[in-house]
């Protein structure tokens, strides 16, 4: 099965081979700010249309059968001593797989194969694993909404796709619906506001604690570029409606793009795209701190690692039990960063930014705490599981 709305990558031979695919369209500036909000009163106004309410279900903690055993004919358990050591904080499962990773299935095979030993099994599980990750992210958006009386709830989108429709409400009272897709909540550092974004039938909405408008501010989905809180400011990246061009330093056309914070630009940044999607990789918070990744960049808190720390490349970054990750190339090896520490990594290369429905996404997150990924060295291919429990 192929996860729907998501960034791929195909696997040719040893090689990588990106194809091309149509991006998710960069929403330029509106030329006014947005419409104003629609506040909620105490308790918020009923919808316009009644909704039936959705009941969440019960699911089992693992849809695999428990096996003792490893299906040896598409993976193996490499020794612990193989990663030599590991960021404090971060645990690895490391298996060698027989063969290449399976472009169309996914994560599937390698999931059925190690049955009850992936630590998967600790997650609510889906249909499939691309529904387990949606389960995932209702299961820690509705532990950050509970203070403030919002939860979402969720059904399934046909018998056997494993699409998933969702539904937020106040109360018993619905305020969206349908949701197609959820960001994060970002939770303000005094715990007064939280900021949601998600995607109707038809267009991006922002929900906060007392109010909902439409969010105009959208560059790639909304992992790329959602709304969230930097302490007790609201931040947000802007990508500028106009197309730079070349440099003798920066051949090629590029794009421009603002960080905000509480409304004013606190950094500004010239960014390429791929050639068939976008080039604006991801935004995060995390307490008092931001980050930006661009294609093999990272900035945090205005610093340019790859500048500062002499890097070649840096990428994939990811929030994992509340700490960034990334990895990192560097002097010819791959290393990964964890929490402000470092270790090099033996493999030669993690593919990352790969596009379209031809594979599957390269790392995924699952949760808060565990990623996905696959690695490659000297010609041989390894699944792994990177979690920090």
């Amino acid at each position: 099965m192929k996860r729907y709305g998501s960034a791929f990558f195909i696997f040719a031979s040893i090689s990588i081979l990106l194809v091309a695919c149509q991006p998710a369209p960069e929403t330029p500036a509106p030329a006014s700010p947005p419409a104003t909000p629609t506040a909620f009163a105490s308790p918020p106004p009923s919808p316009t249309s009644t909704a039936v309410p959705i009941t969440p279900t019960t699911t089992p903690k693992s849809i695999f059968a428990p096996s003792e055993t490893i299906d040896a004919n598409l993976l193996h358990r490499v020794p612990a001593g193989f990663v030599s050591a590991l960021p404090e904080g971060l645990a690895m499962d490391v298996y060698q797989m027989a063969g290449l990773p399976d472009t169309d299935e996914g994560y599937e095979p390698i999931l059925a194969a190690l049955g009850a030993q992936s630590r998967i099994n600790a997650l609510t599980q889906g249909r499939y694993y691309w529904d387990t990750v949606d389960l995932a992210q209702m299961e820690l958006d509705n532990a950050a909404l509970a203070p403030f009386g919002y939860r979402l709830a969720s059904r399934p989108v046909g018998p056997d796709t494993g699409a998933r429709s969702f539904t937020l409400y106040r109360g018993d009272r619905v305020i969206l619906d349908p949701i197609t897709e959820l960001g994060p909540v970002s939770v303000n550092h005094s715990g007064t506001d939280f900021a949601l974004l998600v995607q109707g039938s038809s267009q991006f909405q922002l929900v906060r604690k007392d109010s909902l408008e439409e969010w105009a501010y959208i560059a790639g989905g909304i992992t790329h570029s959602r709304p969230q809180f930097l302490g007790d400011d609201l931040s947000y990246v802007r990508v500028n409606a106009e197309t730079l061009t070349a440099t003798p330093s920066t051949p090629g056309l590029g794009n421009s793009l603002d960080v905000f914070r509480n409304g004013q630009v606190i950094y500004t940044a010239r960014y390429f795209d791929r050639p068939a999607a976008s080039g604006l990789i991801g935004f995060w918070t995390f307490g008092e701190h931001w980050a930006l990744e661009t294609v093999g960049r990272i900035v945090i808190d205005g610093q340019d690692l790859n500048a500062v720390n002499g890097y070649d490349a840096s990428y994939e970054f990811h929030l994992l039990g509340g700490k960034p990750l990334f990895f990192f190339e560097q002097a010819g090896k791959l290393n990964v960063s964890y929490d402000g520490r470092t270790a090099v990594l033996p493999f030669q290369s993690v593919p990352h930014y790969g596009c379209c429905s031809g594979g599957m996404e390269n790392p995924l997150q699952m949760g808060d705490q565990l990623m996905l990924l696959y690695a490659s060295q000297g010609g041989n291919w390894f699944y792994i599981e990177l979690a920090a429990p």
